[in-house]
């Protein structure tokens, strides 16, 4: 059975960065953003938060830094299936249990950064 659910999410970033974003969608090209892994948060890609604090938090964060800074909001619809949830224990354990054959796989170091392990399994 597919659950699917709609969420209310939030980007900060630079105003270039998240220009671009708008631009992009607005074309019809429909391109995210995305870091580069840095080996500390949860791979490359486009990160978002589902709640205002956080929002504040990296906002000041950036701003401190003099980065001129822009929020997007956007909806967010997705499907049970294609959600890797790292707050359900069943997952972690499949997740753990699965990386030795990844690591072996593409030849990467089995005590690597969480985010670099993300990244292969994605």
């Amino acid at each position: 059975m597919n659950v699917g659910y709609n969420i209310l999410v939030y980007h900060v970033n630079s105003f270039d960065k998240v220009d671009a974003v708008i631009k992009s969608f607005n074309s019809g090209k429909n391109q995210l953003y995305v870091s580069e892994e840095d080996g500390y948060w949860a791979g490359s890609g486009m990160y978002f938060w589902d709640n205002r604090g956080n929002v504040a938090y990296w906002k000041k964060d950036r701003e401190r830094k003099n980065i001129e800074t822009s929020v997007l909001s956007a909806t967010l619809s997705l499907d049970e299936e294609n959600v890797l949830d790292l707050t359900d224990e069943d997952m972690v354990n499949s997740y753990n249990r699965m990386w030795p054959y990844i690591a072996k796989k593409f030849n990467v170091e089995k005590d690597c950064s969480p985010g670099k392990k993300l990244n292969y399994i994605c």
